[in-house]
């Protein structure tokens, strides 16, 4: 289910990013925050209740006028600080249902983002760590592993077995450009993970879940993992492209930014306050 939720938004994206693929990156994250600022200005013009912000607003600017007109008069200005404060919790509250109806589109878009421009493929010649969770039922000392690694790719270490965290962990180097098919035998199970090598900035999964885990709902860029208790997560740990603040990419708080503006920009041309 899941995945093909993950297909269809990687067709919708790529088709929208196409034109604008020879782009700097944040060019393209300019072209995405365009659709986005039109849904977004939809979505608050039809679900949000337009009259009673404009009275709210109206409101806050009467009562911020009484203060500095009344200014010497301490009741006046208490009474009016009073009333500012309760009409912005209410014009707050009419920013939630909107707010409510966006919020998993925007999440969605965001996971595209994340999983286009936050990283970048492996450089020929750079190792990477790929991690391995298995069931935690029994000891991770007792589970068979095998790594087969295509032409291109190299074990730079056997290995490492993390008892507390269930993890099976291998040290690889690429030491050819291209996209290398890796498969993990958990006690003689196959499992397949992708790794990309001076490919630039392609979408990319760090992490991979077992496809009925609506958490590989956050790494669109590859199938999860068949439906398997041995195997919970398959980890690669690429490169950042860009600098990361409160979990989320540059990228993505351009694509923030971008589209505040734009909605500042177009909101007359849609009718929408806010």
């Amino acid at each position: 289910m899941w995945w093909y939720l993950n297909q269809g938004l990687n067709l919708v994206f790529d088709v929208w990013l196409w034109p604008f693929k020879s782009l700097p990156p944040i060019c393209q994250i300019l072209a995405l925050s365009v659709p986005a600022t039109v849904f977004s200005l939809l979505v608050f013009r039809y679900t949000s209740n337009q009259d009673g912000i404009r009275g709210e607003k109206d409101k806050i600017k009467a009562y911020l006028l009484e203060m500095r007109l009344f200014k010497d008069d301490l009741g006046v200005t208490l009474r009016a600080e009073k009333e500012i404060f309760k009409h912005t919790l209410s014009y707050m509250g009419y920013a939630l249902l909107p707010m409510a109806v966006m919020i998993i589109p925007f999440i969605l878009i965001l996971i595209q983002v994340e999983s286009r421009f936050a990283f970048k493929s492996l450089d020929t010649g750079q190792e990477a760590i790929l991690s391995v969770t298995v069931d935690r039922a029994t000891s991770v000392q007792d589970v068979d592993s095998t790594l087969e690694l295509p032409d291109g790719l190299s074990k730079a270490t056997p290995a490492m077995r993390v008892e507390d965290s269930g993890e099976i962990l291998w040290r690889i180097h690429a030491t050819r450009p291209g996209s290398h098919h890796v498969v993990v035998k958990i006690n003689d199970q196959p499992f397949e993970k992708n790794v990309m090598v001076d490919q630039g900035l392609v979408p990319l999964a760090t992490a991979l879940y077992p496809v009925d885990d609506i958490r590989s709902v956050g790494f669109p860029a590859e199938p999860g993992l068949h439906a398997n208790p041995a195997v919970r997560l398959i980890e690669l740990d690429y490169p950042r492209a860009r600098s990361e603040f409160a979990g989320l990419s540059s990228a993505s708080w351009w694509l923030f930014l971008f589209t505040l503006v734009l909605g500042f920009a177009l909101r007359g041309f849609f009718g929408v306050t806010f």
